[in-house]
């Protein structure tokens, strides 16, 4: 059994695992605060199945869906997408 810890003790919104490699891929939800004033912001993080940490990238947006794509390995890229709150889909090949 492993833990995944966010950092700064956010807690989890969203929380998605690629069935294709395991990963896990969570949406810490950032609230508002005197240096992050006009919205909410995201931080998207990625670990391993073994709860090892991949990546992160951070959204000034709030993220209000998530998704990972379940292509076959080898034969194409499987990627991130997020829906922010403004309706805008995003996608991240980079972060995996």
């Amino acid at each position: 059994m492993k833990s995944i810890v966010c950092d700064q003790g956010y807690a989890i919104h969203l929380l998605c695992i690629s069935e294709t490699l395991g990963d896990v891929a969570a949406i810490y939800d950032i609230p508002k605060s005197e240096d992050n004033a006009t919205n909410n912001q995201s931080e998207l993080t990625v670990h391993t199945i073994n709860a090892r940490a991949v990546g992160s990238i951070l959204s000034r947006r709030c993220v209000t869906a998530l998704c990972y794509s379940n292509a076959p390995e080898g034969v194409s890229v499987n990627v991130i997408a997020t829906g922010l709150d403004n309706g805008i889909i995003r996608y991240d090949e980079n972060i995996i």
